[in-house]
């Protein structure tokens, strides 16, 4: 080896020898520990912008979702409304068409009173018989005028419940309520023997009236009833001059 070999040369340096059980320095450990303490901070502002961003998502999917249930809330309503609307729409529509079929059925059912009334309408006249008579114990006592009359059946159909009676000044006479249970087309009371031949019966109905109750105003009247129990009264003046009165009475 040559002197400049020598001279070059440097010993290898050695640490001195650790006793046995003897740990290594923890610089080196240190020194990692201090590099990863610094990269941890430098990732944590990334950390929290990306949690704030999250939230943020998270927020802006929950008002969409909320829009959209508001949405479909809401055009749930409007079909209700619009439902409602139109059975309100149907149900006015069967009102109306009920309604004409209801007045249809009572022009109808009138019509066919009004058809049974002219083909079995009955018509029962008071007629005066001789005219009123001053009381002879017979017929009215001798204070009493006898008003004297006959009743014929004029109409179409049968009477029923036939009530006769007269008005003197206004105020109404009966004999005793009668009434006749029924007549038929064309009957007369009393009968009258030959109608073809004569238009009076032989006899008469009377209604006594008192002489204090008298007076020449003097309507005969007679009420009935049809079959279909409607009530009707005939008023009859003795003045031919005057028309016969129809209507109907409850």
């Amino acid at each position: 080896m040559s002197h400049n070999s020598r001279s070059s040369y440097r010993p290898r340096s050695h640490s001195p020898p650790r006793a046995r059980g003897e740990r290594r320095s923890a610089r080196p450990s240190a020194h990692i520990t201090t590099t990863s303490s610094s990269h941890c901070w430098r990732w944590r502002p990334c950390l929290r912008l990306r949690s704030l961003q999250m939230d943020l998502a998270a927020s802006i999917v929950t008002a969409i979702a909320t829009a959209g249930l508001a949405w479909l809330a809401y055009c749930q309503i409007r079909a209700g409304q619009a439902q409602a609307r139109e059975a309100k729409a149907q149900s006015d529509a069967a009102l109306a068409i009920a309604q004409q079929q209801a007045a249809a059925a009572v022009a109808v059912a009138k019509e066919t009173r009004e058809a049974a009334q002219r083909q079995w309408q009955p018509y029962v006249i008071a007629h005066a018989w001789k005219g009123p008579v001053r009381g002879d114990g017979n017929d009215a006592a001798p204070d009493e005028m006898a008003v004297r009359y006959f009743l014929q059946n004029e109409g179409t159909g049968p009477a029923f419940n036939v009530e006769p009676r007269v008005e003197v000044g206004g105020i109404t006479h009966t004999w005793n309520d009668w009434q006749y249970p029924s007549m038929s087309v064309s009957e007369a009371i009393p009968p009258i023997p030959d109608p073809l031949r004569q238009r009076f019966p032989d006899s008469c109905l009377v209604i006594p009236v008192t002489l204090t109750e008298w007076s020449d105003d003097i309507v005969y009247c007679a009420r009935f009833e049809n079959l279909l129990g409607e009530r009707f009264e005939v008023r009859n003046y003795p003045d031919p001059r005057r028309p016969t009165e129809f209507r109907c009475v409850s």
